[in-house]
């Protein structure tokens, strides 16, 4: 996520830049929330992770974040909040002070977009926030940790040990199916490259309690 890049017209369809102008983006730590980190003077806040109805979920998901993005590395904290704009729902926050944002590829940004779409990034320098991101569900999701088809003939579902094939998700429009009884028109719909079986976004995630029931259903 360099300079020349976060002044960038054109970003890929899974990030919409945020319009910082005229807005006060400075951090001020008595903003800062109850029992949450005091804001950063340089570094990097993913915000808004998850946004779930319970928390254990979205501790799930912000472990996951972590994992596989490989930041476990970094110093920094994380906690999950009650989302200020909507108090029915829980939303995850990753703080790491002093985190090189430049450093960040378009293709690391994919799989955050992938983890946690709705999430946004937060660039910032000297207590302000420069750039900030919303990461949106991406079009493709691809060999990414814990996805896996939940068709049971499928060669990308692991109880058929074909461990050279890597899962591949591709974003469908909606559409009603049997296999997906309760599907409504809001969600996400992802279609196995392989089977073309659809799942829900929470579906094909092998840790998530969606892919365990429909695995239960299939399987």
């Amino acid at each position: 996520l360099t300079a020349s890049s976060r002044g960038a017209q054109k970003l890929p369809s899974f990030m919409v830049a945020v319009d910082l102008s005229g807005k006060d983006t400075s951090r001020k730590p008595e903003r800062a929330r109850p029992g949450g980190a005091v804001p950063l003077k340089d570094g990097l806040v993913i915000d808004h992770i998850g946004r779930v109805d319970e928390g254990l979920s979205c501790w799930r998901i912000l472990k996951n974040v972590r994992t596989t993005m490989g930041w476990s590395k970094y110093v920094g904290s994380e906690g999950v909040y009650v989302s200020s704009s909507n108090p029915s729902q829980m939303k995850g926050i990753i703080s790491m002070p002093n985190f090189d944002f430049e450093s960040l590829s378009l293709s690391q940004l994919q799989v955050l977009a992938s983890l946690a779409p709705g999430c946004t990034v937060n660039c910032i320098t000297a207590s302000a926030v420069i750039g900030k991101y919303r990461m949106q569900v991406p079009e493709l999701i691809y060999n990414l940790p814990n996805t896996c088809c939940n068709n049971a003939l499928c060669v990308a579902n692991p109880q058929n040990k074909q461990r050279d094939v890597v899962p591949v998700f591709e974003r469908v429009p909606f559409y009603e199916t049997s296999v997906l009884p309760g599907v409504k028109a809001g969600d996400y719909l992802f279609r196995c490259m392989y089977c073309q079986w659809p799942h829900r976004y929470e579906g094909i995630w092998s840790d998530g309690p969606d892919s365990k029931a429909e695995q239960g259903k299939h399987g």
